[in-house]
């Protein structure tokens, strides 16, 4: 009998070639696609991917998560902001929607494995799947997979793992004379519909000017509410000194900008809490393991962990010091190129 397998289906690109190469495997699939929200774009993706069902001759599912999303990840994304923090939507989208979710809708189809559209891999490692660097570097995604337990990868696929060349899938499809080839990448933030994040975080947070102060507390400027500005921002203060100045932190409670030269933005020392282990094993080889402080960072050697499984807390020192670690982002441990550990950024300890 031929496996059954869940392919979650945004109507892209990328799983729509999934959708394609496991069918042409032989494999007896089940196209399944959430809906989000209701907006135009949202229900063109749902379409686009019935169509591909359709000419591919099987069932689609359209499952509406409008109220699940926006508890999970919309308010998850406001309420960090709320507190001070700068989220990513994104990791958190993948813990609870496209992964805890999509396996339980696995079982309840009493299907075999689900299959995604992300660039990513797994390996079963001493008796543990893990999640592997995909081979196309550039469009790899497994930094926004660091919470996703690890209990359930062992009925996940990524058929685009081992794809080397984003054009080869886009090409695959042309080939078929599928008109979904040249559609273009979704942006970054599915759920915002504007380029100024600033601009969003305004219906739902009331903005008030403040102080921007110096380390000392001195009155430098006034910002026109915090939510505006990130970490290690330099453009935008409206401020004249002596030496260009950087965003060190954000208070919220006190509605401050806190300011000072490049060299402070840097640091080496990392409190993380939600840590989410992949291997026991491979975190205690520390001076062997590397880290990403967010999705497009480069790597970082790592000197040294301390885990505090009481506190759900890591402490991660890194062998150099990185710019602009940003509490609310998720610092992620490979060993090579697996992930060893996920979590949430929480406070940078200058040292």
């Amino acid at each position: 009998m031929s496996k059954k397998i869940l392919v979650a289906m945004s109507g892209g690109v990328d799983s729509t070639y999934v959708a394609y190469i496991l069918k042409n495997q032989g494999y007896e699939i089940m196209g399944l696609t959430f809906l989000v929200d209701h907006s135009d774009n949202s229900k063109k993706s749902v379409l686009d991917a019935k169509n591909v069902c359709d000419l591919l001759g099987i069932k689609h599912v359209t499952l509406d998560l409008k109220n699940e999303f926006e508890e999970k990840v919309i308010n998850y994304f406001i309420n960090e902001y709320k507190s001070g923090d700068t989220p990513n939507p994104c990791v958190i989208c993948n813990k609870f929607i496209k992964f805890d979710l999509l396996n339980e809708i696995r079982k309840k189809y009493n299907l075999d494995y689900v299959a995604t559209g992300h660039y990513v891999r797994t390996i079963k490692h001493d008796g543990n799947y893990l999640i592997r660097c995909a081979k196309n570097v550039k469009k790899d995604q497994s930094y926004f997979l660091n919470q996703v337990d690890p209990k359930i990868l062992q009925y996940f696929i990524f058929p685009l793992g081992d794809v080397e060349d984003k054009e080869y899938v886009r090409n695959y499809l042309k080939d078929k004379n599928i008109s979904i080839a040249s559609k273009k990448e979704s942006q970054e933030i599915c759920f915002i519909d504007t380029k100024n994040i600033g601009e969003y975080l305004e219906k739902y947070i009331k903005f008030k000017d403040g102080n921007i102060v110096d380390e000392n507390g001195n009155i430098l400027g006034k910002h026109k509410g915090v939510y505006k500005y990130t970490i290690g921002q330099r453009k935008g203060l409206g401020v004249s000194y002596k030496y260009p100045l950087y965003i060190l932190s954000t208070d919220v409670k006190r509605n401050e900008i806190v300011v000072g030269a490049k060299e402070k933005i840097y640091s080496d020392y990392i409190e993380a809490s939600n840590v989410n282990i992949f291997d026991y094993k491979l975190l205690k080889e520390e001076g062997s393991l590397k880290a990403k402080i967010r999705y497009k960072s480069n790597f970082s050697d790592v000197e040294s962990i301390k885990y505090d499984e009481k506190k759900d807390t890591v402490y991660i020192k890194l062998k150099e010091k990185q710019k602009s670690i940003t509490p609310g982002q998720f610092v992620v441990l490979y060993k090579d190129d697996l992930i060893v550990l996920g979590a949430k950024i929480k406070n940078i300890r200058l040292k």
